[in-house]
């Protein structure tokens, strides 16, 4: 084999155990806030949501190139967690999942202009992009999709929705 196909499946096959690594990670944060949260498994009833965090972190440190592979990852580990951990309906589930990708799409389209530039946490206005965007805007934008799922599924009330999405999906991004 020539170089180039060596590196191209060095590369491949690099990417295959990081994936397995980013479905249980996320899958293991989707389960460890049910299980932590007393046993209530209705929507709204989790504490912090850090699985969106985890998976943000991984679109923050890979090439965009590599996004919808994770991202498809991601969709199917909150898929798997949110029905056979969580015993969500496969509708809600999967409408819950489509939001919580375009709450970690959205931060991580803020955070990431560039493919090549990498995150510095150090920098204090990188903190504070990240901070706006990820930890506030991305959560603010699509806690207002889920209020107005939850109100007219008749899940929730608007203003509670919208509160318990802002409060655990802020506290997960950060």
């Amino acid at each position: 084999m020539n170089d180039r196909a060596s590196i191209f499946w060095r590369q491949r096959s690099a990417l295959a155990p990081r994936l397995v690594e980013c479905f249980m990670l996320v899958t293991s944060c989707s389960a460890s806030v049910s299980f932590f949260n007393g046993g209530q498994n209705g929507v709204g009833a989790d504490l912090v949501w850090v699985a969106n965090g985890a998976l943000l972190a991984y679109l923050l440190l890979v090439p965009r190139w590599h996004w919808p592979t994770y991202l498809c990852t991601g969709f199917a580990a909150l898929l798997v967690s949110g029905i056979l951990i969580d015993g969500h309906p496969r509708l809600l589930s999967l409408g819950i999942v489509t939001l919580n990708l375009s709450e970690v799409l959205i931060a991580a389209l803020l955070m990431r202009r560039r493919s090549a530039t990498l995150p510095n946490f150090t920098d204090s206005v990188y903190l504070l992009r990240f901070l706006s965007y990820a930890v506030f805007l991305a959560p603010l934008v699509v806690g207002f999709a889920f209020a107005l799922f939850a109100g007219l599924s008749g899940l929730q009330t608007l203003g509670i929705a919208f509160q318990n999405w802002m409060a655990t999906d802020s506290l997960g991004m950060a």
